[in-house]
């Protein structure tokens, strides 16, 4: 009997693929199997943290290893001490990140079916299992490892590794480049720290009785079709932890997180201000689903209560009030008590004048607020980074430069404009990305062309492109 066994089943091979699911998600890691001259396989099972065999122990002899993955992230990231401070490491290489792609791909690649939305939220909640199971007690410890475990992902059962998968679409790849980039820029888990899914359609009737019944009642995202019986529910089994909390680490990057994926760097000792404010911008984001919630929706309407609290101003997502020119109703505009409600958040103290109007703070940092967190920089001359803010008029301000906006500020003490938080910057493919309150009436994330030098581009309005007249750039 090989070493650590805690359980030995002989099972016919008609029931082979669902008594495996079961047994992967009471726990037990399968460690070998073969093929009984009785038609049924014999499957050893133990509990993790216990000592697998060896290759071809004996009762294994005909058991054949299957093929190895790529090059990984070499010796097991776990924890480990000095800078990581006793978090956990979860490490994704650029042969970790075409696993992930890959095995995303086979499980919700097709959710393009039922809209974009399912499709980026498919991808994204399945990258954010794996990265949970890395960094949970009760899986491998690598991301290869993770995605290579018997039984877990169903395409790659019968290939014995991810290496055997179809190489992802370009859009796959894309959005799940996307997607590691907002994780590691501080960005919160799609999944909040759940390390199991499943389509309860096709599980079973075990598989749902001892956890899936639970996850569907309790789920912390859906995505896919539940009316078509194509979706993914996921969750915590019962009695399932938290995963430990870690470090995720991709290129010369890296993030802190609590076992729920919710980012440590918001309160970490040393946390940087741009930290913090990328941090807080990811988190609305996520409150309002990736700006598919608008502003009216509950709970969003008492958030963006919240922004506008901190003003001093009784208004929330369902607020009216009347134009006195037209006499129409509408919710009062946002978007400037959103940039203020971060700046806030995040601590910028007395280095920021929290107002409702964009123009008041861009041109209180251009007349030399005392203390700034902020200075207003030329856009023609400065490449905007993580936390800066980036500003551009509006209706009769949309042509306003520099210099325009600060004439008719200093005539009238107004002009309409807009002001987007910048969350990462990828020079690679010349785009920035920025989030907004009040866009589309929701929290929302855009995407903005700069140049080789990483200066921002004039912005496209249908048929024509309008300037930019500021960006703050962050100084503390």
């Amino acid at each position: 009997m090989p070493i650590g066994t805690d359980k030995i089943e002989c099972i016919p091979d008609d029931q082979l693929d669902v008594v495996l699911e079961d047994i992967a998600f009471e726990g037990l890691k399968v460690i070998s199997k073969f093929k009984a001259d009785c038609g049924w396989t014999v499957v050893y099972t133990t509990q993790p943290g216990a000592t697998p065999p060896a290759d071809n122990e004996e009762g294994d002899t005909n058991n054949t290893p299957s093929p190895g993955p790529a090059p990984g992230p070499g010796p097991s990231p776990g924890p480990v001490p000095g800078p990581t401070n006793g978090l956990v490491r979860v490490v994704i290489t650029p042969s970790d990140f075409d696993a992930l792609c890959r095995v995303a791909q086979s499980e919700v690649g097709h959710f393009g079916k039922h809209g974009q939305s399912q499709l980026e939220g498919g991808l994204a909640a399945v990258v954010d299992t794996v990265i949970n199971r890395v960094a949970h007690k009760g899986f491998p410890d690598a991301v290869q490892e993770v995605v290579d475990q018997p039984f877990q992902f169903s395409a790659i059962n019968s290939l014995g590794s991810w290496t055997g998968l179809p190489a992802a679409r370009q859009d796959v790849t894309k959005i799940i480049a996307d997607h590691v980039q907002h994780r590691i820029s501080g960005g919160p888990c799609s999944v909040k720290g759940a390390t199991h899914f499943l389509n309860p359609h096709l599980s079973s009737q075990n598989a749902l009785a001892t956890w899936g019944n639970h996850v569907v009642a309790n789920p912390v995202a859906i995505f896919g079709n539940n009316a078509k019986k194509d979706v993914h529910f996921h969750g915590f089994a019962p009695g399932t932890v938290l995963p430990r909390n870690y470090i995720l680490e991709h290129g010369n990057q890296k993030a802190k997180f609590a076992g729920n994926g919710v980012t440590l760097g918001s309160s970490a000792t040393g946390a940087s201000l741009a930290d913090k404010i990328v941090s807080i911008c990811l988190e609305e984001w996520e409150f309002f689903e990736k700006g598919t919630r608008k502003e009216a929706d509950d709970p969003q309407f008492l958030r963006i209560g919240d922004y506008w609290s901190g003003l001093g101003i009784a208004h929330n997502g369902r607020t009216q009030i009347v134009n006195q020119a037209t006499g129409k109703s509408h919710n009062p505009p946002w978007s400037s008590a959103f940039i203020s409600h971060v700046l806030k958040k995040a601590g910028a103290g007395s280095g920021f004048l929290y107002s409702q109007a964009h123009c008041h703070y861009v041109q209180d940092f251009i007349s030399g607020r005392v203390n700034a967190v902020y200075e207003a920089m030329h856009p023609e001359s400065y490449a905007p980074q993580r936390g800066d803010i980036v500003h551009f008029g509006r209706g009769g301000a949309k042509q306003h430069d520099f210099s325009a906006a600060r004439g008719d500020y200093l005539a009238d003490s107004f002009y309409p404009s807009h002001s987007d938080i910048v969350v990462s910057v990828d020079a690679g493919a010349k785009k920035i990305t920025a989030i907004g309150g009040n866009v589309s009436n929701s929290v929302k994330d855009k995407k903005l062309k700069i140049d080789a030098n990483g200066l921002l581009l004039p912005r496209p309005e249908g048929a024509s492109t309008f300037p930019w007249i500021a960006v703050l750039r962050l100084v503390k």
